[in-house]
């Protein structure tokens, strides 16, 4: 996100959003209305929202960071007040999709981004419908260009949120795992590094993504290194049935290092 530009959010955005909306998944439908006193007591922190929804993309210029902010803002606007989630349920009525409410990115979640994107690609046409119902919306509408690059983002985040997802198990090992993630991240990065490589013009927001790659290769490095003393990941690699020398071998491991591995075990 930071190679990307994407301004960072911070704790106190994930206690507002505590505050003020329910369960991510939570259907629309299934909403209860706010009690008038409730409305009466938001009027001036709407008022102070709008500013900020309107305040952020001064500039016209489609990147791949306002694209997140808009994203971002719009999921904000759409899971407060009461009166703007019926709206927009009354949109996704009208697009014939699932009435879900948009996910607000967060700072302290894993996967956030990629969940608020996921939730946003979904609701592409509603989202298209409100933020076209009214004036004060207008600067944070996507253009075709930029529901694009969230698309690329969503599908270039889907391996590792996978991986994100399954090291958070607890009912089984999965420390025989690392090596084996680590190799998929990596595989990850090169395809795509080798298909932006591959293009004969390369945007400004397609060249920020070729810097993201850098960034996350250079983090995964500092950390892949570490698998490397022994004896706990090499261990738990060579002893586990399915995986062995043989995970090794097919990951192109010379014959002297798996020597060493197994030497080390």
């Amino acid at each position: 996100m930071k190679a990307l530009k994407v301004a960072n959010l911070t704790e106190e955005n994930d206690i507002i959003i505590v505050h003020h909306t329910s369960d991510d998944d939570e259907n629309i439908e299934n909403v209860v209305t706010d009690t008038e006193q409730d409305i009466e007591s938001s009027e001036e922190l709407k008022e102070e929202e709008e500013e900020i929804y309107m305040s952020e993309f001064e500039s016209d210029e489609m990147t791949m960071a306002t694209t997140i902010q808009k994203l971002r803002a719009i999921s904000k606007a759409v899971n407060f007040p009461q009166n703007r989630i019926l709206a927009f349920a009354n949109f996704c009525s009208s697009a014939k999709v699932k009435p879900l409410r948009p996910i607000r990115d967060q700072a302290t979640r894993w996967s956030a981004t990629f969940n608020m994107l996921e939730r946003a690609v979904y609701l592409r046409t509603p989202i298209d419908l409100w933020t076209r119902s009214n004036v004060k919306y207008e600067k944070l509408r996507l253009s075709d260009k930029e529901w694009d690059m969230a698309e690329f983002l969503l599908r270039f985040l889907r391996p590792f949120t996978i991986i994100n997802t399954l090291i958070q198990g607890t009912s089984k090992a999965s420390l025989q795992e690392t090596w084996v993630k680590y190799e998929e991240m990596f595989d990850c990065l090169e395809v795509t590094k080798t298909a932006l490589e591959g293009l004969e013009h390369i945007s400004t927001w397609l060249q920020d993504i070729q810097e993201a790659i850098q960034a996350i290769w250079k983090k995964l490095s500092k950390y892949y290194t570490k698998t490397d003393r022994p004896f706990t990941f090499v261990d738990a690699t060579l002893l586990h049935p399915a995986l062995k020398l043989q995970f090794m071998k097919k990951s192109g491991y010379g014959d002297d290092k798996i020597k060493q591995y197994e030497d080390q075990a």
